[in-house]
């Protein structure tokens, strides 16, 4: 670069407003002071915000200026997260954060530059989004979000949507089919949610794991989405407490210990499920980008799912906040006469998306998810 183009590169922060909120408003796009909320006008900020000249304008100044302490370009100690964990917490911030409505799904992943480029789909358009490999900073053309920070400013300011009345059939045992990818951060942000539900609810009504028809994250969740069948179609009475160990975890080899699974019992059924559907062959086989799951495939395209998570209820799809009491509520609206069960007020705090702690998300996530 020239030195008289160097003159003109300046990495911008972004302000901070007097309530100590990320200000975006020098753009048109985000908090001012007449904003109710956050989030207000979020749409437009990454259509504002991503453009692949200033992208290169950005990362041509953080080489230029060597300013910014801990981008993974000068991280000598080697503390990556894998590109993988990268793209889902990426996708998981701009929807809980930067978009209304959620909406960004992850189209694939590249490095670029000592950076993970992120390349996502908003409304049909992609859009380049990058992260430094250790996680910390997402960098957009107006400059670098310190994540944890950008995390913190905003925390309880976000307002609480109540859950999404709708008409829901109702049955004496009403089914529930939640369809999720084992690595999907909403997938797993539904199943922490669930948990205490199916819990509360036990065998009043028939509550099943399922699985979207495709894979988005490779192989080990072929492999998890796997065992998770095993253990409801096997040992169900263990399935709450491995689930519970899994989605916080992620050490399937310590749960399965901790919770008492009869490994040979598994993996009979992992042997059995491999000769009647193949999933880890048609997974090696495919050269889709999504390549499919076929175990619940039928189910799957029955009811039109086409993301992670997918909550069906009585056959129909319902769109509700990822909290135990929202779903609760949902499921038991369901019940031709609702058990005494249904008096029981569970957590209205949103689970936490992502592998780690059962609370903590934002139930603007609602509508964000894998797919």
């Amino acid at each position: 670069m020239a030195e008289d183009d160097k003159k003109d590169v300046q990495i911008m922060e972004f302000p901070v407003n007097t309530e100590g909120t990320p200000d975006f408003s020098p753009t048109g796009a985000g908090i001012s002071d007449d904003s109710p909320s956050p989030k207000k006008g979020r749409n437009n900020l990454l259509y504002v915000a991503v453009g692949i000249i200033g992208i290169v304008i950005v990362i041509s100044a953080i080489y230029v200026s060597g300013a910014i302490t801990g981008f993974a370009v000068t991280d000598v100690n080697g503390d990556y997260i894998s590109s993988t964990q990268a793209g889902d917490d990426a996708i998981v911030f701009v929807n809980e954060f930067l978009l209304e409505n959620g909406g960004a799904t992850l189209i694939s992943i590249e490095e670029e530059s000592g950076l993970y480029k992120i390349n996502t789909d908003i409304d049909g358009q992609e859009v380049p989004i990058y992260s430094t490999k250790d996680g910390k900073y997402i960098i957009l053309p107006q400059g670098f979000i310190d994540v944890e920070e950008f995390r913190d400013s905003m925390e309880g300011l976000e307002d609480q949507p109540e859950p999404v009345g709708e008409e829901v059939p109702k049955s004496d045992k009403p089914v529930v089919n939640v369809f999720v990818m084992s690595y999907c951060p909403y997938g797993l942000q539904m199943q922490k949610a669930m948990l205490p539900v199916m819990s509360l609810l036990g065998d009043k009504a028939d509550i099943n794991i399922n699985f979207v028809h495709y894979i988005m994250h490779g192989l080990k969740e072929v492999e998890e989405n796997n065992r998770q069948y095993c253990i409801q179609k096997e040992q169900p009475d263990l399935l709450i407490d491995y689930l519970e160990c899994f989605v916080q975890s992620d050490d399937t080899g310590k749960c399965q210990s901790d919770v008492g699974i009869d490994t040979e019992q598994l993996d009979s059924c992992l042997d059995d499920l491999e000769g009647e559907f193949a999933p880890t062959q048609t997974f090696e086989d495919s050269s889709e980008n999504y390549p499919p799951y076929p175990v619940d495939a039928a189910l799957s395209n029955q009811y039109g799912v086409r993301g992670s998570p997918t909550l069906v209820i009585n056959g129909k799809t319902m769109s509700v906040q990822r909290s135990p009491e929202a779903i609760k509520s949902a499921v038991c609206d369901a019940f031709n006469t609702p058990p005494e069960e249904c008096n029981t007020t569970l957590s209205s705090n949103p689970a936490a998306p992502s592998i780690g702690p059962l609370e903590g998300g934002s139930a603007s996530a609602t509508a964000a998810t894998c797919g």
